[in-house]
């Protein structure tokens, strides 16, 4: 009998632990804000796959397997049980936690430092913490002293984030699902980086429509037509051009972007760096049946409500909420006591982390409108009339087109695929 096995009717006996702070760079709705501020300003990373779940002290009691050969117990940490991960956690953060550089996830390490010279004295240190306490590095699967690495399923430099290139490869290659569940499984990976895709809700609506009210494990068979299959392209080319999400800077200023349509609400979360904005994470999600029935108001401030979302980043910070709904302002904050209670209650909950919504012009909210609706982006278009009028006064342009002042000879040559 394996030791899962084995542990299974124990660990019923249970209450699973919840640690905190287990899911950075995983979800979007990480508890900890504190890793990415440190991490963006490295040059140099190390990852590192310790060895020392086995070496985690335990309870041992509480591990008593009964066999036909006897009673046995575990004396340190195994594989099975149901606090594991989080008693392995909690035991790592004790051990790390004055390595203000070291930023771990079960036995997966990440070092991020500066320059070379203090990156040799944070391993330095980081070897000697982990020595002290007894916990074995297993040399196989560290890397060590580089500008770019892969961490939890993501590429990590000095710019910032983006979807590790061979996970983007493997879903553009995805086969078309031919059943319910397996367009779940797909929909699940692809919105795993589900925070660097702007448009995703909007764009994955149709995929979603087809799974909506099915059986979990539902294996019936998906009937497909022009349109879902083209929203199913459509999503796998989404993640191929994900936007690299900047690191998240204490001292910088936040500004969140909020639009709502008729089938989802969309946003966008913004730092200005330098006097440049940068994007830290997109957010949006589809409108259920009922809330597509709200009035404009009703799904603007639903919006922004969402977008708390990110409260992580945003709770304890000022940042400004730029919406494109005018009558929005007077009912948030002027006079929540005349509206409907859903209205009362959201705004009371976005009061909690800022009262500071300003007006942004539709056409200007381009990030989050198009978080929110499948829409055409207006790209400014070249006047061809006017560049034909300011050929006639520029003076190169005329001296070329003069053949007299000019001593080159122009031949019209097939032209041929090299």
């Amino acid at each position: 009998m394996t030791a899962t096995g084995d542990l299974q009717k124990v660990d019923r006996l249970f209450i699973t632990d919840r640690t905190s702070g287990l899911r950075f760079l995983v979800d979007s709705g990480a508890s900890i804000s504190c890793v990415p501020a440190k991490i963006y300003r490295g040059r140099r990373s190390s990852n590192f796959m310790l060895s020392a779940a086995n070496s985690t002290r335990i309870h041992v009691p509480k591990t008593a397997v009964i066999t036909p050969l006897g009673l046995y117990e575990y004396k340190n940490m195994c594989f099975g049980l149901r606090n594991a991960a989080q008693t392995f956690q909690r035991y790592l953060d004790s051990v790390i936690r004055d390595l203000d550089f070291c930023y771990t996830y079960l036995d997966d390490v990440l070092v991020a430092s500066p320059d070379e010279d203090s990156h040799k004295r944070d391993l330095e240190s980081l070897f000697q913490c982990l020595s002290k306490n007894g916990i074995v590095i297993n040399p196989d699967k560290c890397v060590y002293g580089q500008t770019r690495l892969s961490y939890l399923g993501f590429h990590i430099s000095a710019a910032g984030l983006k979807p590790l290139p061979e996970k983007v490869e493997t879903i553009l290659n995805y086969p078309l699902p031919d059943t319910v569940n397996k367009l779940r499984r797909f929909l699940a990976i692809v919105n795993f980086y589900h925070r660097f895709i702007k448009n995703a809700s909007a764009v994955q609506a149709p995929l979603f429509d087809l799974v909506k009210s099915k059986m979990r494990k539902d294996k019936s068979r998906i009937e497909w037509n022009e349109s879902t299959l083209q929203t199913f392209e459509d999503c796998k080319q989404a993640l191929s051009n994900a936007a690299l999400l900047a690191f998240y800077d204490h001292s910088a200023s936040l500004s969140l972007y909020i639009d709502a349509s008729d089938i989802a609400i969309g946003s966008v979360l913004q730092q200005n760096s330098g006097g440049q904005s940068e994007p830290l994470a997109f957010f949006s999600r589809k409108l259920s049946d009922s809330e597509e029935n709200y009035s404009t108001i009703d799904r603007e401030l639903l919006d922004i409500y969402s977008a708390i979302h990110f409260r992580h980043m945003l709770e304890g910070r000022e940042f400004t909420v730029f919406k494109d709904h005018k009558e929005l302002l007077f009912i948030c904050f002027t006079s929540p006591v005349q509206a409907f209670s859903r209205l009362q209650r959201h705004s009371e909950y976005i009061s909690q982390f800022t009262t500071t919504i300003r007006r942004v012009v539709g056409d200007a909210n381009v990030v989050a409108d198009a978080l929110s609706r499948i829409s055409e982006i207006s790209i400014p278009s070249v006047d061809f009339q006017q560049m034909a009028l300011a050929q006639t006064t520029d003076e190169e342009l005329q001296t070329l087109l003069n053949p007299l002042s000019v001593s080159h000879v122009f031949l019209r040559r097939p032209w041929t695929i090299p």
